[in-house]
């Protein structure tokens, strides 16, 4: 396909997907090529690739656990798009539940 149409939502940005599953990350690390994955994905990827020393599943360059760090940046711009899905799913009416 071209990319438009019955993929994900456009309203989800590329960065927020895992290079490797290509799912939404909840956990968001990045490696020092600047890459991001998410955490439980990239674990089990260098587990994997382990007897090969360990890759980046994107460049295929060395890559070690130690090396990920936590991406705050995009675990930032997740928790901000979040808050602001929420806020526009109450101001359409979504949560009209009154006690």
């Amino acid at each position: 396909g071209n990319g438009n149409g019955n993929g994900s939502p456009p309203s989800i940005p590329s960065y927020f997907l895992c290079p490797i599953t290509n799912t939404l990350m909840t956990d968001p690390v990045i490696n020092p090529e600047g890459h991001t994955f998410e955490r439980a994905s990239i674990l089990r990827w260098l587990v994997l690739t382990q007897p090969y020393g360990g890759t980046s599943p994107v460049t295929g360059n060395a890559l070690k656990v130690e090396d990920l760090m936590e991406d705050r940046v995009v675990k930032g711009a997740m928790e901000k798009a979040r808050k602001e899905a929420w806020v526009r799913y109450i101001l359409e009416g979504g949560g009209e539940e009154k006690d």
